[in-house]
């Protein structure tokens, strides 16, 4: 049987396609708190840096421009 969907942050069964707008949360309040979560620094993508990438982001942090962002 297949599961009806749910909300990642409260895990409220989602109800019918009145939510469609606030998918994939069961409201605006979820979409908040999963917003914040994010800007907070709670959530991370982890990954091991190329050299390239490391220099560009050292040079992004020294409010350098990277020459390939300006073609």
């Amino acid at each position: 049987m297949i599961q009806p969907q749910t909300c990642p942050i409260c895990d409220k069964k989602m109800k019918s396609s009145k939510q469609e707008d606030q998918f994939p949360f069961c409201s605006k309040r979820c979409r908040e708190v999963d917003l914040y979560r994010w800007s907070n620094g709670n959530y991370v993508i982890e990954r091991n840096l190329s050299p390239e990438e490391a220099a560009m982001m050292e040079s992004m942090e020294n409010g350098e421009i990277p020459p390939d962002m300006l073609d």
